[in-house]
């Protein structure tokens, strides 16, 4: 993989963007911020991420809808994908692994777990392409 890794993420909350974003430049990642998931797939095809990261709560399109349209019809649909929410019930989880969710994550996070699970998928995934 050559440069820094890319890294799509997908959540509305300003706050919560902020500090994973700024997690994101501590590893050294270009990140692309989508506030929705309606240009989530157009952004696939032009960023070709290592990683994306999706809240479970979007509007436009919901992220358990977004992982499943990755998993069909992603130029990459092996991606990892880290799944971020604030629901706190298991049902979410089991759902979301069900349809292949690499990672699940409750919010609030510990921002060195989250920094050392994002650099384990990429780190993941930079194997898979060599």
């Amino acid at each position: 993989m050559d440069g820094a890794p890319r890294v799509v993420l997908v959540d509305d909350d300003p706050l919560i963007s902020d500090i994973i974003l700024e997690c994101l430049n501590g590893l050294g990642c270009d990140s692309t911020l989508l506030d929705d998931g309606l240009d989530l797939m157009s952004a696939l095809w032009s960023v070709n991420p290592q990683l994306v990261i999706l809240d479970c709560n979007l509007p436009g399109r919901p992220g358990m809808m977004l992982l499943e349209d990755i998993r069909r019809s992603a130029p990459n649909p092996a991606i990892p994908v880290l799944m971020l929410t604030g629901r706190q019930g298991s049902w979410n989880e089991t759902v979301a692994k069900r349809h292949g969710v690499s990672e699940y994550m409750r919010k609030p996070f510990d921002r060195d777990v989250f920094k050392k699970t994002v650099a384990r998928m990429i780190s993941r995934s930079a194997a898979d392409v060599s």
